[in-house]
């Protein structure tokens, strides 16, 4: 289900093709999606009335987690799943990659325009080697146009209606099975069984098992690509994160340093939580494997 499709106001799910948001004129092909309508309409509005899904319904993407579409939409005992980084690094790394979408409800995921955005990558990745002045001014650029992309991004996907970090924290504990892109390998893996042996009993549980694989594979190969600088990878140590954190932190004038602080200081509060949860919530694997 494409979360940007949403209507709050009507309640409604747009099925059709998903406009392209970085070109109007192209449109995307739907993915595969695990549902039937009773098609009462030529404009595919999926509604609480009309929905019927044969295997299970599925959202995913930049999108926040919307708890009001619990029990209709969404089943009303949902499994989310959310991988979770260095709150600073992920910033950064925003930066590097020209990231210009944050986190909403579904129907209000807001995107930024940056300049030249086609060869931000270069650009950036120009500056950073050879003119920290420029990359000063790409960093300030950035933070000044795709706030919505950046600002406390953990906490609006937690709490997308409020942006409140206590609410953040409170979802995060009730609905969400964390990973860490630090141990992407070890997420996925973790996901998969959890999955696995929740839906063991589903009478299209072959058909599950084959799409997790093949999802499991190339989750992991597009996330351990989308690092930045590649320093850190699916085995990366906290201390390489760090390093490159600090790195680049570095490089930047007093007053940024100060906007990424306030940028990832809620977010700070929701990873600090997600690595202990990561490690409490390990035990529900093992648990899975003991009595599989």
């Amino acid at each position: 289900l494409s979360g940007m499709d949403f209507n709050r106001q009507t309640g409604s799910m747009n099925y059709g093709p998903a406009p392209d948001r970085q070109n109007k004129r192209k449109e995307k092909e739907p993915k595969l999606i695990p549902l039937q309508l009773h098609r009462n309409s030529k404009d595919q509005v999926v509604s609480e009335n009309n929905i019927v899904f044969n295997i299970h319904p599925n959202m995913r993407g930049h999108v926040g987690l919307d708890v009001s579409l619990f029990g209709w939409l969404m089943p009303s005992y949902t499994m989310v799943f959310s991988a979770f980084r260095d709150p600073v690094e992920r910033l950064i790394s925003s930066f590097h990659y020209g990231i210009s979408y944050g986190a909403n409800r579904p129907g209000q995921v807001k995107t930024c325009h940056l300049p030249n955005v086609k060869a931000w990558k270069k650009t950036v990745a120009s500056a950073k080697a050879n003119n920290t002045k420029e990359y000063n001014s790409l960093m300030r650029t950035y933070l000044r146009s795709c706030v919505d992309a950046i600002d406390n991004t953990y906490v609006a996907f937690l709490d997308p209606l409020t942006k409140n970090v206590s609410v953040a924290l409170d979802h995060l504990e009730k609905y969400v099975i964390v990973g860490l892109t630090s141990d992407i390998s070890g997420t996925l893996e973790r996901w998969k069984n959890l999955t696995l042996r929740t839906c063991r009993d589903h009478d299209k549980y072959r058909w599950i098992r084959r799409a997790l694989a093949d999802s499991v594979k190339n989750s992991g190969e597009r996330l351990n690509e989308g690092l930045v600088g590649h320093e850190d990878n699916g085995d990366a140590t906290s201390s390489v994160t760090a390093t490159f954190k600090e790195t680049e932190l570095d490089m930047l004038d007093a007053d940024l340093k100060d906007l990424v602080r306030k940028y990832t200081s809620g977010d700070e509060i929701i990873y600090r939580r997600v690595l202990d949860l990561y490690e409490e919530q390990r035990s529900w694997d093992l648990y899975y494997q003991h009595n599989a």
